[in-house]
Order: structure tokens, then sequence, then C-alpha cells
């Protein structure tokens, strides 16, 4: 491997992390959506 588990899990975190503004629409429109079974 290219990285151990630690050092590539940190570097996942820190990504989520600086990144939010990437995922956390994805998020809030499907996965965290009270019905996200009726999205389609």
């Amino acid at each position: 491997p290219k990285h151990n588990f630690e050092e590539a899990l940190r570097k996942t975190v820190e990504w989520y992390i600086t990144n939010e503004w990437w995922w956390k629409p994805i998020a809030d429109e499907k996965v965290l959506h009270p019905t996200p079974w009726k999205l389609k």
C-alpha cells in the first residue's frame, strides 16, 4: 500500500473537513432528505 491505514484515514478526514462545500449539498439533498427513497 502507498499509505498506511492511519495516514490514509487522517488524509480522508482532512479532505472532508476542507471540502465541505463539495459534499454538503449532496448529503443535504439526498442522504439527509426526510424521505430519500422518494427522490428520483
